[in-house]
């Protein structure tokens, strides 16, 4: 969690945010047994630079994005990406073999998520 909170101010929040240049502060997770569910966060300017970096068409008020947390049983790691509100386009910003710091699940649904 260091270089996420030194780099980016990447936080867990008890509550969303207004959105940030169109970069929504609740985040989609899938656990490492499927379970789907959010949590929050705060970020600072460099995060949402690096988002719409990396994202194909930037991310703006026609192309908003939100942040997604899956765990990959495949790889046996976190993918950490961004994808838009509406439409294709998705990113993958970093992979981490533990579970991000910053996260924490406020609510899991009743089914399991489907791979996407």
């Amino acid at each position: 969690m260091a270089r996420e909170f030194k780099c980016y101010g990447l936080r867990a929040s008890p509550k969303p945010t207004r959105w940030q240049a169109r970069l929504s502060s609740t985040v989609r997770v899938i656990d490492a047994d499927g379970r789907s569910g959010y949590a929050y966060i705060n970020f600072e300017l460099p995060f949402l630079r690096k988002v719409g970096k990396a994202l194909p068409q930037g991310i703006s008020e026609r192309n908003p994005a939100f942040l997604r947390v899956e765990y990959s049983t495949y790889l046996k790691q976190w993918l950490i990406g961004a994808q838009y509100l509406n439409g294709p386009g998705i990113a993958i910003l970093w992979r981490t073999q533990t579970k991000p710091a910053w996260l924490q699940v406020h609510r899991y649904s009743l089914h399991k998520a489907t791979p996407s």
